[in-house]
């Protein structure tokens, strides 16, 4: 069993207060602190939530406990999403995302190791707004993030 900071842990912790609110859905603790401090580079006003798979991922929009709380856990700006999770996938929470209305028009930016065109086309084709995989340098890791930003910049119905 992974041990991870609770989403209770993130809200009291006050990590990046914004008035945008980004999503990390990724079952790896270690790349959770990279999107993280390369965020906190960014300088943006945005608070991250941390989310350890797709099932926590449902629930968090589907507001069950311990997500019920609109101010501590409000709709995301921005989701960052990892394919390969144990419980439920990346691929299979970014289909539920786009099966819901409220979420037609969320940028989701698949963020993961895996570079296979079988993974990338399935992503675009269930409603990934871009791909990207994981750099494996901090230097790069951080572009990638600046560039992912760019979504924030944007009004959801342009990404549709």
């Amino acid at each position: 069993m992974q041990t991870a900071a609770t989403p209770q842990d993130d809200a009291i912790e006050g990590r990046k207060m914004g008035s945008q609110t980004v999503l990390i859905v990724d079952d790896s603790s270690g790349d959770r602190l990279v999107i993280r401090r390369a965020f906190e580079r960014t300088r943006r006003d945005v608070k991250l939530v941390e989310l350890i798979d797709g099932e926590e991922l449902v629930d968090y929009i589907e507001r069950k406990v311990p997500f019920k709380d609109t101010v501590s856990y409000p709709e995301p700006d921005l989701i960052l999403l990892d394919i390969n999770m144990r419980r439920l996938d990346g691929k299979q929470a970014l289909k539920l995302l786009r099966s819901k209305e409220e979420y037609a028009n969320i940028p989701v930016v698949m963020l993961t190791t895996s570079s296979r065109e079988k993974d990338i086309n399935e992503s675009y084709e269930l409603g990934s707004t871009d791909y990207i995989t994981k750099p494996e340098n901090f230097k790069d890791f951080m572009q990638a993030i600046t560039n992912v930003c760019a979504y924030l910049d944007k009004p959801s119905a342009v990404l549709t």
